[in-house]
């Protein structure tokens, strides 16, 4: 029973880690589109939250910030 439940374990975080993976692809190519690029720190929090370390509210936070500076690079009409 302990071994499956391991084994068990293993599925579920693969699975999870795929749909992570998935949905960080989806969110580069989203900001690819807007012609932004991830920095090398925002890749950072990015493969963390893939891994585990980190969840989805950091990437909102993280988002926000590039979002705040995207808006400041617009001029004003």
């Amino acid at each position: 029973m302990g071994t499956h439940e391991t084994e068990l374990s293993k599925a579920i975080f693969g699975a999870e880690r795929n749909r992570r993976v998935a949905t960080v692809n989806y969110a580069r190519a989203s900001v690819g589109l807007e012609k932004f690029t991830l920095n090398a720190t925002n890749e950072e929090h990015v493969q963390r939250f893939i891994s585990g370390d980190s969840e989805l509210l950091c990437i909102f936070a993280m988002a926000r910030n590039i979002s705040t500076t995207a808006k400041a690079l617009v001029p004003p009409p």
